[in-house]
């Protein structure tokens, strides 16, 4: 008997260690969140994030179930929100598995729509009563806190910065601070927020504004004062460092693009992770008229044209029905006139959410804090035994002794296959951060062995088969200028060593096209690669063209790979074809200098000079005419190399002139680089 209530006694212990723990790490983890970030990952701002929730409700869901399984009851909040989360989420997790690189685009769900579904379920589960939401609200002002005072410190920074004086004074010790810590003067700078990026601070603090003033009894407290003069300052600092986005016009042209391509893409898109793919095929000839000509986007203008291109009308139907399903229940609501100022303060800020997610871009941030607030929408509604939205659903087959049991081992079977996937995505990024810092720093050998160690650990991420390809050809080309021989020539264990770093990069950069075929970058990576050993492997030529060729199938309005293709012919000789290819760049781009220059090379060594010197002006109209105020000594070197070639070409036909090459280009015009352009994931990663 002893023994029974000793157990019982034990058990309800352990159950009450667990409600601690539940409430104190879920109040942690939405207090963490917003503000956490690593330095030693590729991405410090939402990577880090997105695996800590990952762990953190993974863990908090684990020890939820342990803890019915120890109450033998299992109790769960059904809510119309339900079956529309959960179906966005199953949706993209079919999606991820109808693409290429299956694996990768599901640590991409995983990676975001998975730690929010649970966190939601988490967040009704868990918070039942008022205090709670208030506690939770509470720690977020806090979590915004800090944010604002960073902000503080940088505009008090850069006032110090502007005064003389005291900036000579502090320039010593900020020098060895900033030598014991260089992360630091990264933080302090002006375009440097928590959240990743400015405009994601703004809208964070925008969406939390409303519920601090509310949930604080509308009085006038330190985290509300705070958060509203940071608002003014980010304003401020947007205004003058505008986010990069992708226009209205452009997504709406890749989302029905998309829809057009094959049924499977119109039900379910491209998958999470490939945006850019579809940006790079879809997007209208009239983006080459903007600035943005040359960067590639993986995220459209609003939420639901992205959701519409990754996830495809599944995706979106599931996102309308939740929105749906919110606004119909909160007319009800308001029109009973019962509402108090908390339910209506949450109400408005999931409109305000939703009106956001319309408008711009969805950081993660904004993602989860939408998650969040329909999490404490419904809590609030449970706190109040209203039943508009939510009730307790106590079924026979959820208060079956067997089912939290059946709960737990579900709940690990799934929780830690993804754990061990997303440590391996994570620790391989931490290496290749690593093998870039080596880059930078010119340390070949290290970049080398750190790239093999994080594809050792995601081999699925193609982007790190295109990085190594490239360190291979970089220390093929470096050792290939070594000359230790006694002859002063390559040793053969040299010789060897050149063939099998070029063996990998040829290797690595097909791995890359084989893990996501579908990308222009990796095809036109694959070309670099064999354009560079067209005087060293046979038939490298023939591939570079190949490869190219189906870089512009993938990427078929951008110019700089019809430039890219033109100097291959060139290099070939065949200016006929190379002309072919200059002449297409500047008919996608009549602006492009590179273009124009080129095809005045190409029609020179095809002896016309007559459309050479069309060429050769207007590029001269492009750099230099239009030119104003102070010119760069460069610049003006550029234009007197043009001038000097148009004057050539006016000059009677005596002797044949050494004609420059299409990489004679002036210094100041783009450049075709071997390398894939800039690509953007997000606002975030615009404006670090």
């Amino acid at each position: 008997m002893e023994t029974e209530q000793q157990i019982t006694i034990n058990k309800d212990s352990a159950i009450s260690v667990l409600d601690k723990i539940l409430n104190t790490g879920l109040l942690a983890t939405i207090f963490l969140l917003p503000i956490l970030i690593f330095p030693f990952t590729t991405d410090w701002f939402e990577a880090p994030k997105q695996v800590f929730l990952v762990f953190a409700t993974g863990l908090l869901t684990v020890c939820f179930f342990l803890k019915s399984a120890l109450k033998k009851q299992l109790t769960l909040v059904n809510s119309h929100f339900d079956l529309p989360i959960i179906g966005l989420l199953a949706v993209f997790t079919i999606s991820s598995l109808l693409t290429p690189n299956k694996l990768f685009d599901l640590s991409g769900v995983i990676l975001t729509l998975f730690p929010l579904t649970l966190l939601y379920f988490l967040v009704v589960n868990i918070f039942k009563t008022e205090v709670q939401i208030k506690k939770a609200i509470s720690v977020l002002a806090y979590s915004a806190t800090l944010i604002s005072l960073l902000t503080f410190a940088q505009f008090v920074f850069k006032i110090i910065g502007g005064i003389p004086p005291l900036a000579k004074v502090l320039t010593p010790g900020l020098a060895l601070i900033s030598a014991r810590a260089p992360v630091l003067p990264v933080i302090f700078s002006p375009a440097f927020s928590l959240t990743g990026s400015l405009f994601t601070q703004e809208l964070f603090l925008i969406i939390l504004l409303p519920l601090v003033f509310i949930f604080s009894h509308k009085k006038i407290t330190v985290p509300l004062v705070a958060i509203i003069i940071t608002l003014v300052l980010t304003l401020v600092k947007l205004f003058v460092d505008r986010p990069v986005l992708l226009d209205p016009a452009t997504s709406w042209r890749i989302a029905t693009g998309t829809l057009g391509q094959t049924l499977q893409t119109a039900l379910f898109g491209v998958g999470i992770t490939n945006y850019v793919n579809a940006f790079s095929l879809f997007k209208p000839l009239d983006f080459n008229a903007t600035p943005l000509w040359n960067l590639r986007f993986n995220t459209g203008n609003s939420y639901p044209l992205t959701i519409l291109t990754t996830g495809g009308m599944a995706a979106l139907a599931a996102f309308i029905y939740l929105l749906i399903r919110f606004f119909r229940f909160a007319k009800t609501r308001l029109q009973t006139n019962l509402t108090k100022s908390q339910e209506t303060t949450v109400l408005l800020t999931l409109a305000i959410i939703i009106a956001i997610l319309f408008l711009f871009p969805a950081p993660f941030a904004v993602l989860f804090m939408f998650y969040l607030t329909m999490g404490l929408l419904i809590s609030f509604y449970q706190s109040q035994e209203i039943t508009a939205l939510a009730w307790e659903n106590k079924s026979l087959l959820l208060s079956s002794p067997k089912i939290p049991y059946v709960g737990l081992v579900v709940s690990l079977l799934i929780i830690l296959p993804v754990f061990y996937l997303i440590g391996r995505v994570f620790l391989a990024d931490i290496f290749f951060n690593q093998a870039a810092v080596s880059a930078v720093q010119n340390r070949g050998a290290d970049t080398y062995n750190l790239q093999i160690r994080a594809i050792a650990l995601n081999p699925y991420n193609d982007v790190y088969r295109v990085a190594y390809s490239q360190t291979n050809l970089a220390l093929a080309d470096a050792l290939a200028g070594q000359t230790t021989g006694p002859d002063k020539t390559i040793t053969d264990q040299q010789r060897a060593t050149i063939v099998q770093l070029v063996q990998q990069a040829i290797r690595e950069s097909r791995n890359a096209v084989a893990l996501n075929p579908d990308r222009a970058g990796n095809w036109e990576n694959l070309s670099a690669i064999y354009r560079s050993l067209i005087n060293f492997a046979q038939g490298a030529d023939q591939w570079a063209v190949t490869s190219q060729n189906q870089a512009i199938t993938l990427d078929p309005t951008n110019p700089r790979l019809r430039l890219d293709l033109g100097g291959i012919f060139f290099s070939l000789q065949n200016y006929t074809a190379a002309s072919q290819a200059f002449s297409m760049a500047t008919t996608l781009k009549n602006d492009y200098p590179n273009a124009h220059y080129n095809l005045a090379q190409a029609y020179k060594k095809l002896d016309n000079n007559t459309l050479a010197q069309q060429e050769l002006l207007a590029v001269k109209n492009l750099v230099c005419d239009s030119l104003t105020g102070t010119v760069s000594p460069t610049l003006t070197t550029d234009c007197q190399k043009i001038e000097g070639e148009i004057a050539e070409l006016n000059k009677p036909p005596t002797a044949a002139p050494e004609l420059a090459s299409p990489s004679a280009t002036p210094s100041n015009l783009p450049k075709a680089k071997p390398i894939p352009p800039p690509q953007i994931s997000s606002p975030s990663g615009e404006l670090r």
